[in-house]
């Protein structure tokens, strides 16, 4: 380009994947709508960051100590899920125990549980470390 002249105008052509960038003149005789593409979006699920200790509001945090307590005593009838906010895992272990065959499985389940609540990798529906 010479000093003093000024660049072509850029047009943008639009429909292509990605926006391309034409430079060369461009003689208008009618105004021209710039379309921009349309995207589409998905939903986006507002969250909020979980940090340990973090307390949301109107949600009291869970007891490690009550959470042990209701597996140990109570862990066949799945009470400490219960307690923990996980309704499915809790109705699919009362089921199980009301079973003969269950209680084959409620065992080892409950033991397992025990063992990963004990060790601090217990979490309740949120998502959130146990207090």
């Amino acid at each position: 380009m010479q000093p003093g002249t000024s660049a072509p105008p850029l047009t943008t052509i639009v429909g292509a994947q990605q926006p391309v960038i034409v430079q060369q003149p461009v003689t208008v005789q009618q105004p021209v709508m710039m379309q921009q593409p349309v995207m589409m979006q998905q939903p986006v699920m507002m969250q909020q960051p979980v940090v340990a200790g973090m307390v949301m509001a109107g949600q009291p945090q869970k007891s490690l100590i009550g959470t042990l307590f209701l597996c140990f005593f109570l862990g066949y009838f799945g009470v400490h899920n219960f307690y923990l906010g996980k309704i499915a895992n809790g109705v699919i272990q009362l089921v199980l125990t009301l079973t003969v065959i269950g209680l084959i499985i409620s065992l080892p389940w409950v033991i397992i549980e025990f063992i990963i609540i004990l060790f601090g990798g217990g979490k309740d529906s949120f998502g959130r470390p146990l207090a």
